[in-house]
């Protein structure tokens, strides 16, 4: 359904850095509200995890470029191929626009650590799946990794895992497994998915630990795949806003001890969302007003928080 669009705009301009789901539904709550919004997108395409990290098979990309085009009917500016911090500097943001909000997802994948994880033929879930993707969508000269005669090995038991041995069936493995360190009923990941890839000869293999040694169990493979979660990036241009950087538990002891929820007050702000944020809502909607505090910037990497202004910080309570 489209959504309903203010007719008239404010005089509030709004910077989106990044073009996933996050920075989708800031655009969208923001344009609903009149404000004029930019989106910066470092990739060719916009989307994020919906173009590139999800499979064509599971997710329709006309369905992303039509939410896209509404967005951009509804007068929101699109700029891709442009990177904050490279391309485009942080303070040139901060000069053309009243707020930021970052939405740049949690792209950096975790690692086993163990000895021959840098290997040639081991390779990371978002990698995997974005090459394919981005071939599938016409892209040239990509450099995917094809699993095609290879016999695949996939490490992790959440929906990306499920998406990475789905994927290397359809790229034509010779044989296709999955090794989880639980049992099946304690899969992260949708049981539908699991039902799917077993119909599909995906062989799984339970309660197995990756590990260095002290193990007669070995598994022969010519690709593996490490399907282990991501983290949130801290992008570059955080050192320009002199940012201090705290764990999740040390966010929580900073607002405990430093911070009210009295004072609120209007100003040049940057807000964070997405993966890196347990209230995306919150941040969409009352981007210019909720507890902003003089106590400089801050950012966190679980939840997410700071702002652009040295002066004051975003809080997006993760209790709330």
């Amino acid at each position: 359904m489209k959504p309903k669009f203010a007719d008239h705009k404010n005089d509030k301009n709004v910077a989106i850095i990044g073009s996933g789901p996050a920075g989708i539904s800031a655009a969208t709550f923001l344009l609903r509200k009149g404000f004029n919004v930019e989106m910066f997108e470092r990739s060719d395409r916009a989307g994020g995890l919906l173009m590139y990290g999800i499979p064509g098979f599971k997710l329709d990309k006309t369905t992303v470029d039509r939410r896209i085009n509404w967005l951009l009917e509804a007068g929101m500016k699109l700029h891709v191929n442009c990177e904050v911090g490279n391309n485009k500097s942080i303070s040139e943001l901060d000069k053309d626009f009243d707020a930021i909000f970052l939405g740049i997802g949690s792209t950096a994948s975790n690692k086993v650590k163990i000895d021959g994880e840098e290997s040639s033929n081991v390779h990371f879930a978002i990698d995997f799946l974005t090459g394919i993707q981005k071939r599938n969508l016409g892209n040239k000269n990509v450099n995917y990794i094809d699993v095609k005669d290879k016999k695949v090995v996939v490490i992790g038991g959440g929906d990306t895992a499920m998406d990475c041995v789905r994927t290397s069936v359809r790229e034509g493995a010779e044989s296709v497994k999955c090794l989880y360190r639980r049992d099946e009923a304690n899969m992260p990941g949708s049981k539908k998915e699991v039902v799917n890839a077993k119909e599909e000869g995906v062989e799984f293999v339970f309660n197995v630990i990756v590990i260095n040694e002290g193990t007669e169990y070995l598994e022969d493979a010519d690709i593996i795949i490490l399907a282990l979660g991501f983290s949130p990036e801290s992008p570059s241009f955080l050192k320009e806003l002199d940012a201090v950087i705290l764990s999740n538990k040390e966010l929580h002891t900073y607002i405990n001890t430093n911070l009210s929820s009295k004072d609120y007050e209007y100003t040049n702000t940057i807000g964070f969302g997405g993966d890196n944020s347990l209230k995306i809502d919150l941040i969409a909607e009352n981007i210019f007003i909720k507890y902003l505090k003089k106590f400089g910037n801050i950012y966190s990497e679980e939840c997410g928080l700071l702002s652009i202004n040295s002066e004051y910080t975003i809080i997006v309570d993760p209790l709330d």
